[in-house]
């Protein structure tokens, strides 16, 4: 089960692990360069996470603006700040395939 429809703020897509959203405007250092995602290569290398891909991914528009409570976030709402989701986490600490030997190079033990 996914949560991601709980998230907080509008949801605006996915996010690149190249160059820079071009509809943030605060987004100006490419994320080739961004710690937090070299960063969370190497903790998806840790935790044997194979499928972290950009599909996974989700980032919102969180504002700081106060609404209503319960009220819809608006896309265009200001002031306010894109947060980055990693999504599809299932996959970590090994799987298990139909195949031994896929299984086996997905990190997953069949003992």
């Amino acid at each position: 089960m996914q949560a991601s429809a709980w998230l907080p703020g509008y949801l605006i897509g996915p996010f690149t692990y190249t160059g820079t959203r071009h509809d943030d405007p605060n987004d100006v250092i490419p994320h080739d360069d961004r710690r937090e995602l070299r960063g969370g290569r190497l903790l998806a290398a840790w935790l044997d996470h194979f499928d972290a891909r950009e599909q996974n991914s989700l980032d919102t528009w969180v504002t700081s603006a106060p609404g209503a409570p319960g009220a819809k976030p608006k896309p265009d709402a200001s002031p306010g700040h894109v947060v980055h989701y990693y999504l599809d986490t299932s996959d970590c600490l090994g799987s298990l395939w139909a195949w031994e030997e896929i299984t086996r190079r997905l990190g997953g033990s069949l003992q």
